[in-house]
């Protein structure tokens, strides 16, 4: 009994000295807990490849073997090595960066098939390819030819060198398909921009090889033919001449819609329409312009009247524009009363090509006709005087225009047994920008005259005249204006004391035509020197009725006969206490066959006064 223990200690040791027993019993042994609560963590933090628990000894030396494996494969399909072929003319940057592995990455068939598709979405190359040659990636490119020159075949609107400009692509550049479309956006946009709204580009032809041209085929909308209808009286041929549109010019919008305002203002319709028809070639128009005339360019007038201060008057007017539908104009007016008037007016706006025109104007008046002094201001006088005028006008644009006139007068002074005469040269220089000259909403009208008397003869006067108009119109709301004028005026002369030579000459402010609210027949200041400022705000109901409000303001500065004249005094121009103001309301209401009927109520600073005329007041 006291040998069993001894045996038994012998046994442990041997088993613990024998390594295969050892080996054994720890290949059967249970985990401690630590070892378990280790595997627990682990599949819980990788559920599906932690093993189990209850994994043999046997089953965890497979799983290491395949993880090896595994490794192994990983480290054969990486990436050591990223190079580029067939990058010569294009920087090889372009497709490093739309290469998204990198050096260390694995390969990938799907991250490859989009990194070509990025490279030829660049639009530089005309193939792309990938190849694997061991840890190395290879992408193989073939760039697009170089371009020879830049051809815009077709063009003629728009210069080559600005097309050009307006490009990404250039001469001696590699075509890019990307910036091919862009380029071809951009040259749309070009005539667009300038109004070439038919034009665009109907082909390219791109190098098939290096040094090949890239040709752009631009067709830029032709008008083939242009047709008038509606005009029955107007000739077709004074209609086309206001147009700078013409057969074989390309179809430019903003130069089309100049053309019709031109057209429309020569006052001769009251509407007119445009249709295009498809030409005989491609991209090319027919235009066809349809019209509707007036019922009458022409008007005829007579009538009376009797004023205290002029007595009874009979009057007759002969006013007919487009004459036989040639667009020229006559007007005879004759007027038989205190004194008997005749007047007499051609005028050719195309008396020869491009708008240079000729004006004809004679009068012959005859009795006791309306003169000023500036003792006694408004007065009578009997008088003869006649006259020719004779006009040329000659254009610079269709908006800046000047007109070059000469004129002979001969005056009687019947009651005084004197005469003179005038013989002068005229100059005038305008610029007109208004939307509509007769009914204008928008833009201006500047004009400068000057004319310089030719002294000719012992009796005729030497003076020099400046008259500067400057109007401006401004549109607010829909069928509303402002109207602006600015009047100013000098007359210059040694002989301007003498009152008989220049009673008709002087200025006079006040009346209708300057400073509403004050009398037509006795202005309240007469002088060598104008200054006079309208504004009115127009509401335009129609074509017929308008509504006005307007303030009008001015003066004369009187000028001294002579040194020692005790009834006239030298006023500065700039002395504002000496002008005076008007203010009113106004209708303008249009009439067939005789035009715009101005009725104004004035208030001045005493009286008010109703101001009847025919015509627009600037």
């Amino acid at each position: 009994m006291r040998l069993a223990p001894f045996f038994a200690g012998l046994c442990i040791i041997a088993c613990l000295a024998d390594p295969t027993v050892a080996a054994s019993k720890k290949r059967h042994s249970k985990p401690t807990s630590s070892e378990s609560i280790k595997l627990e963590s682990l599949m819980k933090l990788f559920p599906q490849n932690a093993p189990s628990s209850s994994v043999t000894e046997d089953t965890s030396e497979d799983s290491s073997d395949e993880a090896d494996s595994k490794r192994s494969s990983s480290n054969k399909n990486r990436i050591e090595t990223i190079t580029v072929k067939g990058a010569v003319k294009t920087s090889t940057a372009l497709i490093f960066n739309e290469i998204s592995l990198k050096e260390g990455d694995t390969f990938s068939v799907s991250k490859l098939n989009n990194i070509i598709k990025n490279i030829l979405s660049l639009g530089v190359y005309s193939e792309a390819r990938y190849k694997r040659n061991g840890k190395t990636l290879v992408i193989e490119v073939k760039e697009n030819p170089v371009i020879g020159k830049v051809v815009f075949a077709g063009a003629k609107a728009i210069s080559a060198e600005e097309l050009q400009n307006a490009i990404q692509l250039h001469p001696d550049s590699v075509l890019s398909t990307k910036a091919l479309k862009s380029d071809i956006f951009a040259i749309k946009d070009l005539y667009q921009s300038k109004g070439f709204v038919e034009a665009r580009v109907i082909a390219v032809i791109s190098p098939e090889q290096d040094g090949d041209p890239l040709i752009f085929r631009i067709t830029e909308g032709v008008i083939e033919s242009i047709s008038v209808t509606g005009n029955k009286t107007t000739k077709t041929y004074v209609i086309l001449r206001e147009m700078d549109t013409k057969p074989g010019s390309v179809l430019q919008d903003k130069k089309l819609r100049e053309d019709l305002r031109r057209v429309y203002n020569l006052g001769y319709f009251t509407d007119f329409r445009t249709n295009f028809l498809q030409g005989t070639t491609l991209n090319a128009f027919q235009l066809e312009l349809d019209v509707t005339e007036r019922s009458s360019n022409g008007s005829f007038s007579f009538g009376g009247g009797f004023s205290p201060t002029a007595g009874a008057s009979f009057f007759s007017n002969l006013y007919w524009d487009n004459l036989a539908g040639t667009g020229q104009l006559i007007m005879l007016n004759s007027q038989v009363g205190r004194a008997g008037t005749l007047q007499f007016k051609y005028f050719n706006p195309w008396m020869w090509d491009k708008r240079r025109s000729f004006t004809l104007k004679t009068w012959l008046q005859d009795g006791s006709v309306e003169s000023f002094s500036t003792t006694s201001g408004s007065l009578y006088r009997n008088e003869r005087n006649k006259g020719i005028q004779v006009g040329f006008g000659i254009p610079a644009s269709y908006e800046l225009k000047t007109q070059h006139d000469f004129k002979y007068e001969s005056v009687v002074l019947t009651d005084k047994n004197r005469s003179y005469s005038i013989q002068s040269y005229i100059f005038g220089i305008s610029y007109d920008t208004r939307d509509v000259k007769f009914n204008p909403t928008n833009g201006d009208f500047h004009s400068l005259t000057l004319e310089r008397a030719l002294p000719l003869y012992s009796h005729s006067i030497d003076f020099t005249k400046y008259d500067l108009e400057l109007r401006r119109f401004i549109k607010t709301f829909d069928q509303q204006t402002i109207a602006l004028r600015l009047l100013l005026g000098q007359i210059q002369s040694p002989q301007l004391g003498d009152t008989d030579l220049f009673a008709r000459e002087i200025y006079r402010a006040g009346g209708s035509t300057t400073v509403r609210g004050y009398s037509d027949y006795d202005p309240f200041a007469i002088g060598s020197r104008l200054v006079v400022a309208n504004v009115e705000y127009r509401f335009l109901f129609n074509d017929v009725f308008q509504l006005i409000f307007f303030v009008d303001a001015g003066y004369a500065p009187q000028y001294k006969s002579s040194p020692d004249d005790p009834y006239t005094e030298a006023v500065p121009v700039y002395n504002l206490s000496r002008y005076k103001m008007g203010k009113g309301i106004g209708t303008r209401i249009q009439v067939p066959m005789l035009g715009p009927i101005r009725l104004d109520y004035g208030i001045g600073e005493r009286d008010q006064f109703v101001h009847f005329n025919v015509g627009y007041s600037f």
